[in-house]
């Protein structure tokens, strides 16, 4: 396999029959484009190698992922990059510091779990004006343990996640504004 440091906006956009991507070991730094694997309905699960640095906006959106790990060098996971994919539990690395707005939209997300850390969490703006565009709009989450370290939860994060039966924080809470 070559080696790739970059992967391009719309890189595999709609390769329907695309089902499995092997990276090397080692390389540099690697970026994962917009839409890079956007609607490849048959890839089922990547794994991103520990070098990955950045995951482009929508990167995954309707792949057909059911399992994905998140690269511990990931510090922010932008607009839609997993929205309606079929990944049913995610964990968040200490080093994540922002969510953006409809990062997992639409996905069947029951679990999400976050690793403590010391850097602040946000997810989602308070400026969101589009209700579908939730952090974990209509996802299926049932109880949702925010931990310590998130300090926002924006506009609509939750709206249509009709499965939520708890939110909880941690003792040591940070949470400072709710949105909308």
């Amino acid at each position: 396999p070559a080696r790739v440091d970059t992967m391009g906006k719309n890189l595999f956009y709609q390769c329907s029959n695309l089902t499995t991507v092997t990276f090397e070991e080692g390389g540099a730094a690697l970026t994962v484009g917009d839409s890079a694997f956007a609607k490849c309905i048959k890839l089922k699960t990547i794994a991103l190698p520990a070098y990955t640095t950045e995951i482009g906006k929508y990167a995954f959106e309707e792949a057909g992922l059911t399992s994905f790990t998140i690269p511990e060098l990931i510090t922010e996971l932008k607009e839609g990059v997993l929205k309606t994919t079929q990944i049913a539990e995610i964990h968040i690395p200490a080093n994540v510091e922002k969510i953006a707005d409809g990062a997992f939209a639409y996905a069947k997300l029951e679990n999400i779990t976050f690793a403590d850390g010391d850097k602040p969490l946000v997810l989602g703006t308070l400026e969101n004006t589009d209700d579908e565009n939730g952090v974990f709009y209509e996802t299926h989450i049932k109880n949702l343990v925010l931990g310590d370290r998130v300090t926002v939860i924006g506009a609509y994060a939750l709206h249509r996640s009709k499965t939520l039966q708890s939110l909880s924080m941690g003792p040591n809470s940070q949470l400072t504004d709710i949105g909308k």
